[in-house]
């Protein structure tokens, strides 16, 4: 239900005379434990790939060809705490095992017994040979190093530490060679698997490729652009375009630019502001950073071009309609509504006379306060039967305190302290067709404005960033420094079902 306190929105309209553009830049800061909910997730990889042919030299050179790695492995990604440029990971290697299909040994033992030379010649093969590891979980873990580049961080993996034992299980299709060849290779093939460079060599690709996926899913998610619709106005557009990870916070930074389109019919105005201060981040929280000389403009331009403009009707007013119905109270303050039926429903529109001055006075608490002043005119139209007719119009020099929050993911805003200075006069239609009785007595419909202005609230709805399979960053506070707004964010987690 709307109220009597639409008054201080309707008064800031004016007509449209031009386009204006402002844009300006804005930082998006997402601290690690907001961001970390999407990297930071447990991920299955199945690794399946071919390997080049190994060479074992010893006890005689054997070559290993056809070679196929299978592995599940269990990836994590951790934000790491106080360690610039960099974030930690494990991996748990839940299955492992290789495929041979050839094992072949063409080698030549010499021994010398005294003068006399000994050339033996080894010859052994085995086909389909599988290796299966079945000791205790092969761990690993190392750092990610996050190098910032023209739009989204990049990814270098490095693995510092793998434990495993020398448990395989060892079989071959068939074997051709001497007594014990098979024994003999499958301990000099354990002594090689064993060896963490190899499988630090093998897993590292596919685990970095992982680590950078992640990455980019998050740098897809929040370099998204945002428009935002104006009523009456235009759009707000943020347009993210770099995505980057503050040392050594390791607070994840969006950086681009928001712009403000302002329709109009003649000219164009463009004004742009920009942010030099990156030292002004609160890394502490997940925020929006915009210009307050930005906000400050595309306020003015919110109401010069009719953002808060909207007609009411008088039936659509609990007060006005609890006025129209007392006829004894009409009677010493307003009788000429007495002639109009008590469901009547007058129609009120208002404008601007002057571009409003809006002064900060504070923040507390998440709680910005604020004062505007300016000259408004307010007309009322009357029923009639043969349509509306122009009946009354007010003119204000207002002066009202408010304040703004976040509130539930919308822009919420009040009114304290209003104060207005009101004079009346009569549309000249109106006096010559219906000779109206003239008496008014304003101080009590302008009491009644200004409390039921002070019990209404009206809210906007701010920007949100969806992650996709988490939630959404939604504003949760607002706060004011002396040259920037802040927009505190929180992920707002999907519910399971």
């Amino acid at each position: 239900m709307k109220s009597m306190g639409l008054f201080l929105i309707l008064v800031f309209s004016v007509e449209v005379f031009a386009k204006t553009n402002l844009s300006s830049d804005f930082y998006f800061v997402m601290k690690p434990t907001e961001y970390q909910q999407v990297i930071e997730k447990q991920v299955k990889l199945e690794l399946d790939e071919q390997l080049e042919d190994l060479e074992i030299e010893e006890p005689f050179t054997t070559k290993a060809e056809r070679i196929n790695i299978k592995a599940n492995v269990t990836f994590n990604l951790q934000h790491t705490p106080g360690e610039p440029n960099h974030m930690s990971f494990s991996a748990e290697v839940d299955s492992l095992s290789l495929m041979i299909g050839l094992i072949s040994t063409n080698d030549e033992v010499v021994t010398q017994r005294g003068n006399i030379r000994l050339v033996t010649k080894i010859l052994g093969s085995c086909q389909g040979f599988e290796a299966s590891y079945d000791g205790r979980s092969v761990s690993l873990s190392g750092t990610l190093n996050l190098a910032n580049t023209d739009v989204s961080p990049a990814a270098e993996l490095s693995i510092s530490e793998i434990q495993l034992d020398d448990s395989w299980a060892l079989a071959a299709e068939n074997c051709d060679g001497f007594e014990g060849y098979e024994d003999q290779v499958s301990k000099a093939l354990v002594d090689l698997l064993t060896d963490e460079e190899l499988l630090k060599e093998k897993l590292q690709p596919q685990l970095q490729a992982q680590a950078q996926k992640q990455l980019d899913d998050l740098s897809n998610d929040v370099l998204q652009p945002q428009q935002k619709s104006l009523p009456n106005a235009g759009t707000m557009t943020f347009l993210p375009d770099r995505i980057s990870y503050d040392h050594p916070s390791l607070s994840l930074v969006v950086s681009g630019e928001v712009r403000s389109e302002f329709l109009g019919t003649e000219g164009v105005t463009e004004e742009p502001f920009e942010i030099l201060h990156r030292d002004l981040l609160q890394m502490q929280q997940s925020q929006i950073l915009l210009s307050k000389k930005f906000i400050q403009t595309a306020s003015h331009q919110f109401y010069s071009h009719g953002l808060y403009k909207a007609g009411f009707e008088s039936q659509e007013i609990k007060s006005m309609r609890d006025f129209q119905n007392n006829r004894l109270f009409q009677f010493f303050v307003f009788p000429e509504i007495m002639k109009f039926p008590r469901n009547a429903n007058f129609i009120i529109n208002g404008y601007l006379n002057s571009a409003p001055t809006i002064r900060y006075q504070g923040e507390r608490q998440g709680i910005i306060y604020w004062n505007t002043t300016g000259k408004a005119n307010l007309d009322s139209y009357a029923p009639k039967s043969n349509g509306y007719v122009p009946f009354l119009r007010f003119l204000t020099d207002y002066s009202v305190s408010g304040w703004m929050q976040v509130k539930e993911g919308k822009l919420n805003v009040g009114f304290y302290s209003p104060d207005m200075k009101v004079q009346h006069g009569w549309f000249k239609v109106y006096l010559d067709t219906y000779s109206p009785n003239k008496w008014f007595k304003k101080n009590p419909i302008v009491k009644e404005i200004k409390d039921l202005m002070k019990r209404t609230q009206f809210d906007f709805q701010l920007p949100e960033f969806p992650i996709e399979g988490h939630g959404d960053l939604k504003p949760v506070e607002m706060q004011m420094t002396e040259d920037y707004l802040h927009m505190i964010y929180e992920l707002d987690p999907v519910l399971a079902n």
